[in-house]
Parts: structure tokens; sequence; C-alpha cells
């Protein structure tokens, strides 16, 4: 594990039980504040909430992680910052699976569904992506071949509400198991830059 120092960490709410587990099984000692994944269809509401906390914690003198892809069109600017450090990824969904074997879902055409998202899907397409219920399907048909559910062995797969998602917008849905190695070694890859930024400051 990198050397730590007063580091806090502001997580997106997608990866919460996640990171709570990996604190659990003590692969991870972290001061965790969550943000609601809802605000990844609000770039900017994301943002204004993202930065006040950010500079916060600076302020106190804690260097700052952050467990995100790169989930607003600011998020470059706040990695400038000195003690401030990112998980690798360009979404929660990369950060999960690697580059890799995201690209190649990708490519197949995959919706990802996280345990957290899942449970909630219904205020997911209707309410926090403002579309009415029809359009919503409309658009996961045009741009998706089927639903991706990233089964990361921490909660039970929510079956009835995977297969209810998966009927409204008439696609196919599979259970990909992953583990959270590549979380882990994102998380852990950020706390290195932090402390080779620290011994070089």
């Amino acid at each position: 594990m990198p050397e730590m120092s007063d580091i806090h960490c502001i997580a997106c709410s997608v990866f919460r039980e996640e990171l709570k587990a990996l604190q659990e099984r003590g692969l991870l000692d972290l001061n965790i504040r969550f943000l609601d994944s809802g605000l990844h269809v609000k770039p900017a509401e994301l943002r204004e909430r993202m930065v006040p906390i950010l500079e916060s914690e600076l302020e106190q003198g804690h260097e700052v992680l952050l467990a995100y892809g790169d989930c607003h069109p600011h998020m470059a600017e706040l990695m400038e910052r000195q003690g401030v450090a990112r998980t690798c990824g360009f979404n929660c969904s990369e950060i999960l699976l690697g580059r890799e074997q995201y690209r190649k879902l990708i490519k197949e055409g995959a919706f990802f569904m996280f345990p957290e998202w899942t449970l909630r899907w219904w205020d997911i397409f209707s309410m926090l992506l403002e579309l009415d219920l029809g359009s919503t399907a409309e658009v996961m048909r045009d741009m998706h071949s089927k639903l991706v559910y990233l089964d990361t062995g921490v909660v039970p797969v929510p079956k009835e509400k995977l297969k209810a998602c998966a009927d409204y917008c008439s696609l196919p849905f599979e259970v990909l198991h992953i583990s959270l190695d590549n979380l882990l070694g994102g998380i852990n890859e950020a706390l290195e830059r932090l402390t080779d930024e620290r011994r070089t400051a």
C-alpha cells in the first residue's frame, strides 16, 4: 500500500459498496465522502458540488483523492492543483473494468449497469435524464445493443430490477463478474502520485 498522509477521498456513490468492502477487507484506509452518482448526468452541477468540498479539504491541509473518471468538463483543472490526484479512467466503467475490456465492450454496444444504478434505474432514466420515458427507451435502443451489469460480488445481483430495465429498453442483458482489482489498483496509483508529489515538494 502506498505511503499515506492525511488524504481524504471524494468519491462517486456508484462506488459506495465497493469502497466500503475494500475498507472492511483492510485494503483501503481513507476518509471517504460520497457524492450522488446521479450527478453524472448533470456535469455542471457535479462540478458545483465537488469544487467547494475539494477546496475545503485543501484549506484544512488534506490531500485529496478523487475516485472519479473524467466526469465534468473542468476535471483536468482540478488535477493541476497541488495535493490532488484522480483515479485514471474515462469514466466509472473503465475504472472498474480496465481500458482493454472497457473498450472491447463499448465496441459491442454495451451500456453498463452498476449495482447502485440498477437499484434506481427508473429514477436515473426518467427523472435524472429529464427525458420522457418513451424517448429514453428509444435513445437506449438507438445507441446500445445490450445492457452489461458489472457484478463486483459485493452485493447480490438485483435480477428483478435488471430484467425490468432490460425489458423497458427492449435490450438483452448479461451479468459480467468482475473483481475489485482494477478499482483498488487505480486508487493505489493515485495515492502513489500524491506520495511522489509530497516527496518532491
